[in-house]
């Protein structure tokens, strides 16, 4: 469920750069990388811990 929200907003949040904030296309890319690339950053990091807690991951 927590998916469909961040795509639903990888979907709005580009229509509301271009028609409010009137950004280009470039620029909405630009703008929108910070929230594309926290999860590739945050999904190795959040898998760490549990794993130094339980000894059952490899």
């Amino acid at each position: 469920m927590l998916n469909f929200g961040f795509y639903g907003l990888l979907f709005i949040v580009p229509l509301y750069f271009q028609q409010v904030h009137h950004l280009s296309a470039l620029l909405t890319g630009v703008a929108l990388l910070p929230m594309a690339t926290m999860p590739m950053i945050a999904s190795p990091l959040a898998a760490g811990p549990p794993c130094a807690l339980v000894r059952t991951c490899r």
